[in-house]
């Protein structure tokens, strides 16, 4: 280990380094727009920090501002920097940071020592598992290439030479601007992209659990900071949330895999759970011994863990199977699978930690506060399309609440309604009008959306997913 850290310990600190100035850029914003969360929102400021300053880059590259270089990046992050210190310094009454110090001390230890140590843990777990072969790595490789080579954007696809990348890439520029700004290429990036998202995503996990237990309600219906709060419990479940987000696993290896592997699933028992290439029980010859250890369960040997991500069946329209993959971030952070929908996991928290600042706001969002929740939605759209509409729904049912709080009511009114409304248009509108150079270049090859109600789902598959919670 200590040979490692003399070879490539300084990467995983220059990308320490780097988020944690992104972080630091957008605090003194973070503390303004977030500031109905118990912690101002210190735990997402990482998240923020990194979203605002490659969005900035990616907007002025895309508009012809800036060119696709580490001084034009920089340039965008002084960017970030001066709005951030103009915002706060113009937004009222200042920080009292003394303050806001003693009462959040704790948590910003445990923070910091959260993500510098999931970031070292899996970048070392990386440099002995650095592999890029295989599933879709050698795609998101190219994307990533692709993006770090471009003088301009769109980005030309490394696959299809005269066009442009048509795809949500905007996690693949996060991830190019911190390799050229380290100095690395995509190759090395790559791993230093996936254990960033490990310890980013566990970083905003604990942040929202931990605002979430820091809030209290009262019987009146208000959601107000309690002091008497115990700061340790709030740690711990938030040390807890994060270990349900990033490090466990769904149910298919203690209620099927085992049993399979070992020999003791009968054919009614696996018929039960109908789960695809475990329709029938194992044929374990005799004097062969098969036991808990995955060393004696043979082909695929050390794969056995990928039929965690298989568990949901579907049908065709003519009975013949269809795989579905069913991933969930621990499988994902272990496969090192850089995909959109796993690029955008700390945004997705993020987006959930929003929705927090919009109910314990308990007032209508400002315009900057606005603002920011239209980028969080918008940006979403640009790192993963499908999680828009969850951080959409989120923010949403966060104001709804606000609203039948604040009235003391469980219902909405004609006006709540009316107000939601516009509130949801408003947002996805101004999302979109922040970023069109994305959105007027992207051309998607799917279409449709005819529902498949031949085949509804079953609850089992359901209860290996989802029976942790």
């Amino acid at each position: 280990m200590l040979d490692w850290m003399l070879r490539e310990g300084g990467i995983v600190l220059s990308w320490w380094l780097l988020v944690t100035l992104a972080g630091a850029a957008a605090l003194p914003l973070v503390v303004r727009l977030l500031g109905g969360l118990p912690d101002r929102g210190y735990t997402l400021a990482r998240a923020v920090g990194l979203l605002l300053t490659g969005f900035t880059f990616w907007l002025l590259a895309s508009l012809g501002f800036l060119r696709n270089s580490s001084g034009d990046m920089l340039l965008a992050w002084l960017i970030v920097i001066a709005v951030s210190l103009v915002v706060y310094l113009r937004a009222g009454e200042p920080l009292d940071w003394r303050a806001w110090g003693r009462e959040n001390r704790a948590a910003v230890v445990v923070s910091e020592i959260l993500f510098a140590l999931l970031f070292v843990v899996w970048a070392l777990y990386r440099a002995h598992q650095n592999g890029l072969t295989g599933t879709e790595k050698p795609m998101e490789l190219m994307f990533m290439s692709s993006i770090q080579r471009s003088e301009t954007f769109p980005p030309n696809d490394g696959w299809m030479a005269g066009y442009a990348v048509s795809y949500y890439y905007f996690g693949y520029v996060l991830s190019s601007m911190l390799s050229t700004l380290s100095g690395i290429h995509s190759t090395t990036g790559f791993n230093m992209t996936i254990s960033l998202l490990f310890a980013l995503t566990g970083l905003t996990s604990f942040g929202v659990v931990y605002n979430l237990v820091r809030a209290r309600v009262q019987e009146a219906g208000r959601f107000v900071h309690d002091a008497t709060q115990p700061r340790r419990t709030a740690i711990l479940i938030g040390l807890l949330g994060m270990a349900f987000v990033v490090l466990l696993g769904n149910f298919e290896l203690p209620l099927l895999e085992l049993p399979y592997q070992t020999g003791a699933a009968s054919q009614a028992y696996l018929d039960f759970w109908d789960v695809n290439a475990r329709e029938t029980p194992l044929f374990v010859a005799e004097g062969v011994e098969r036991t808990l250890d995955p060393a004696t369960w043979g082909s695929p040997g050390y794969w056995w863990w990928f039929r965690a991500a298989r568990v949901l069946r579907d049908l065709s329209l003519e009975n013949g199977h269809i795989e579905v993959i069913d991933e969930f971030p621990a499988f994902s952070f272990l496969l090192a699978d850089n995909h959109p929908h796993v690029l955008a996991l700390p945004f997705v928290l993020l987006a959930l930690g929003t929705a927090l600042n919009v109910l314990l706001r308990q007032r209508n969002p400002s315009t900057g506060e606005f603002a920011f929740y239209s980028l969080v939605v918008g940006g979403l759209g640009f790192l993963n399309t499908w999680d828009a509409p969850v951080a959409l729904l989120a923010l949403l049912g966060a104001d709804a609440l606000r609203r039948m709080f604040r009235h003391d009511r469980a219902r909405l009114t004609r006006d709540d309604l009316i107000a939601l409304a516009a509130f949801g248009v408003g947002l996805l509108a101004v999302g979109f009008l922040l970023s069109p150079p994305f959105w007027l270049w992207f051309r998607s090859p799917a279409g449709g959306g005819l529902p498949h109600a031949f085949y509804p789902p079953r609850a089992q598959p359901f209860v290996l997913i989802f029976r942790r919670f």
